[in-house]
């Protein structure tokens, strides 16, 4: 029995005695700055159960656990704390544990060593320097708008933030500079940077010069003269002044000004520049400058004329609507439109793809000056296929019954030689279905008679007079009567002229004698007269050589009118014979004078001809209408 709690015991010894191998543990914090209050904890490891722990150490207060703790790897016991040194190094900590185990009440023992690295907490900024110059009590004061700023620590310091260099503003800047400790904890340290700035707001100088349109340049002023102080000014230049320029001069080299240029173009009326000056301190002024450029552009927005390349419109200036109507053939219509004012812009829209039915054809014209404008409107009906214009008052054939005559479209002036006829027969067929003829005077045919024939077309619009002269065999009696009456009228005016004679007594034998010669003179230019008018009639196919041979007429018998007068007042019987005489050379002047007109007209209409698509006349020998394209 004793032999078995022998081995008991002893097997109890090497047991406890195997599970009490512990090594201890000190954990702190690691690194720690100075003056840096530091608690760490102590641990163990061990099996079973302790109580009475107690730790022991120099220069460190412990703290352990009062209550039993329970064995395990690395199981807290305690505490301690220390307050670090105020320089930087290494803190070395030695404890003593010791304790007893609750279940054998044997004792515990142990030892635990630790380090601890203690680092500077000062964040002393030793110097700071604005461009070399040290910054004393946080403030400097500067006149630049840029500086340097370097900043240093004390030992084991850094700076972080605020070196470098720094833009300044007028007035107080604020630069923050962070320094940062050994141990890592930062501090900012604010300085006040106080820059002086100029206050000038005024130019020393503005100036102001121009170029005209062809690139030379113009005399320009400013007015009032410039002053620095003056802030709005005028300058008046002429209308073909296209550019301007504007240059300062600055007060000093810090300001900033905005508002120069250089050729800047120049519309027509007022032109507004401002040029503002900003000083170095942030205060402003702004100069005002207006530029008036002489506005002598044209206002007017009207046409002159509009002309069509098929279509005819009756254009007045002062109309701004209109209808016309063109073939089915027509497609597209040429406008040509031409302003009063050349320089007038005008714009033409809606005279191509016309399609069949209405089509509006607009030109807008614009005034030079651009202030004005203007529509003129021209309604196209494009007919339909097949359609007529009905404006055509062409003749497409003319025959005469008995006669032959060489007709043509363009020709409106003919003569026929007739015999006994006192009426024609006319066969008229129209170019045009539904234009209409009448003829006049074809009755009682005489050697000279003209007969008309006066056309009119299908709308109303249009109207042409073809003329034909109509000449009879034996013109030559006419001649002989006109000679014969005027022989006639002469020995009557002689008969009474000698009757008249017989009646004045001798004392007014002068009187009578100067009426005869008056006499003689009234015969002698009545006799002229009538060779003249024979000439004048054989000499028809002159034409304008008759115009000239009349106005000599005109002139010659005006003194024998003024002797026939004083003739008339010695004899009033005379009146009759020279009113006869008189009136015949009148009468035929004038049919003279209408011959003339009509081979006018009548070398007029063979100069020309009329296009029958487009209404537009043009030179007869033109073999292709340069309006409509229309083959002759």
């Amino acid at each position: 029995m004793k032999k078995l709690s022998y081995f008991v015991i002893l097997f109890i010894t090497i047991f406890v005695g195997t599970i009490c191998v512990n090594a201890g543990t000190i954990e702190c914090k690691n690194p720690v700055g100075t003056g840096e209050q530091v608690t760490c904890d102590v641990k163990a490891t061990f099996e079973g159960s302790l109580t009475n722990i107690a730790i022991t150490g120099e220069g460190v207060t412990a703290t352990p656990i009062t209550t039993n703790v329970e064995g395990g790897e690395n199981v807290k016991i305690g505490t301690i704390s220390f307050t670090a040194q105020d320089t930087s190094g290494t803190k070395s900590i030695s404890l003593d544990i010791s304790g007893t185990y609750v279940d054998t009440e044997e004792s515990f023992t142990d030892t635990a060593t630790t380090s601890v690295q203690i680092k500077s907490k000062d964040t002393t900024i030793a110097k700071i320097t604005v461009d070399g110059k040290e910054v004393t009590n946080k403030k400097i004061t500067v006149d630049k708008d840029t500086v340097v700023v370097e900043a240093t620590g004390a030992s084991n310091v850094s700076i972080t933030a605020g070196n470098g260099t720094k833009k300044l503003s007028c007035g107080d800047n604020t630069v923050a500079i962070t320094a940062k400790s050994e141990y890592g904890t930062s501090a900012t340290t604010n300085i006040t940077i106080t820059r002086t700035c100029d206050a000038t707001k005024t130019l020393k100088g503005i100036k102001v010069s121009a170029k005209k349109d062809d690139n030379t340049s113009a005399s320009v002023n400013l007015s009032p003269s410039f002053s620095p102080n003056t802030l709005g000014y005028k300058v008046d230049v002429d209308s073909d002044v296209t550019k301007f320029t504007i240059s300062v001069t600055k007060a000093n080299q810090k300001q900033k000004v905005e508002g120069e240029f250089s050729d800047k173009a120049l519309a027509y009326g007022e032109n507004k520049f401002a040029i503002k000056v900003t000083s170095e301190k942030g205060e402003t002024n702004t100069y005002n400058i207006v530029v008036n450029r002489k506005d002598d552009r044209g206002t007017s927005a009207s046409l002159k004329s509009i002309k069509l390349s098929a279509g005819k419109i009756d254009f007045s200036s002062g109309s701004l609507d209109y209808e016309t109507k063109v073939l089915y053939e027509v497609t597209k219509i040429d406008v040509k439109a031409v302003p009063t004012d050349e320089k007038a812009k005008v714009e033409i829209s809606g005279n191509t793809n016309l399609k069949v039915g209405e089509n509006t054809i607009t030109i807008k014209v614009t005034s030079e000056d651009e202030k004005e404008t203007r529509d003129y409107k021209i309604v196209v009906n494009r007919l339909k296929e097949g359609e007529v214009l009905g404006d055509n008052p062409y003749i497409k054939s003319l025959k005469i019954k008995g006669y032959e005559i060489d007709f043509d479209r363009e020709d409106f002036n003919y003569k026929v030689k007739i015999k006994k006829d006192k009426a024609l027969k006319f066969t008229v067929v129209m170019e045009e279905e539904g234009a209409t003829y009448k003829v006049i005077n074809n009755s009682s045919l005489e050697d000279g008679s003209i007969i008309k024939i006066i056309t009119k077309s299908l709308d109303g619009e249009e109207s042409l007079t073809y003329k034909i002269e109509i000449e009879k065999e034996g013109n030559i009696l006419i001649y002989l009567i006109i000679g014969l009456s005027l022989i006639a009228a002469i020995a009557l005016i002689i008969f009474f002229v000698a009757r008249s004679k017989k009646k004045k007594n001798s004392s007014d034998f002068d009187d009578e004698k100067d009426v005869r010669e008056d006499l003689d003179k009234t015969i002698e230019y009545k006799s002229e007269e009538a060779d003249d008018i024979k000439q004048a009639v054989n000499s028809i196919p002159a034409n304008e050589d008759i115009l000239v041979k009349i106005n000599e007429m005109n002139s010659r018998p005006r003194t024998a009118r003024e002797d026939l007068k004083k003739v008339q007042d010695e004899d009033s019987d005379i009146d009759i014979y020279s009113s006869i005489l008189q009136g015949s050379t009148v009468k035929r002047l004038r049919s003279e004078q209408d011959k003339i007109e009509e081979v006018q007209e009548q070398k007029t209409r063979q100069s020309s001809k009329v296009c029958s698509i487009c209404g537009h006349r043009v030179p007869a020998t033109a073999e292709m209408c340069p309006y409509c394209k229309r083959v002759f």
